[in-house]
């Protein structure tokens, strides 16, 4: 499975995942990262599981907004720790000018 959300709004893809995330079984890694998109660089959250993956793009890191809130609240659902889910939420470098990862939270570590 491979789902791409492009809700354009933090509550549409908090929604998404309520809907996806539990299809692509197992979670392997929930990753964040800045990639070169149509009309410039763009946030994307990657949620790899055993069946797939699923991509969000309305959320974000590094301050205390509707977007680092919503992603503390997919974090949590899919079963970060809360200090590991609010660091990477609030504490995350805000860094757009840089292709790449940004955050990783790997599961089998955990």
């Amino acid at each position: 499975m491979r789902y791409r959300d492009n809700a354009g709004t933090t509550l549409r893809s908090e929604k998404a995942a309520e809907r996806h995330v539990n299809r692509i079984g197992n979670i392997a890694y929930v990753r964040g990262y800045i990639y070169k998109g149509k009309y410039g660089t763009r946030t994307g959250v990657l949620v790899r599981g055993d069946n797939g993956t699923a991509r969000f793009s309305a959320l974000s890191w590094g301050y205390n907004g509707t977007g680092p809130n919503g992603l503390n609240r997919i974090l949590l659902s899919l079963g970060v720790p809360q200090e590991q889910a609010n660091n990477i939420a609030f504490n995350t470098p805000w860094e757009t000018d840089k292709i790449g990862e940004k955050w990783r939270y790997n599961f089998q570590a955990a």
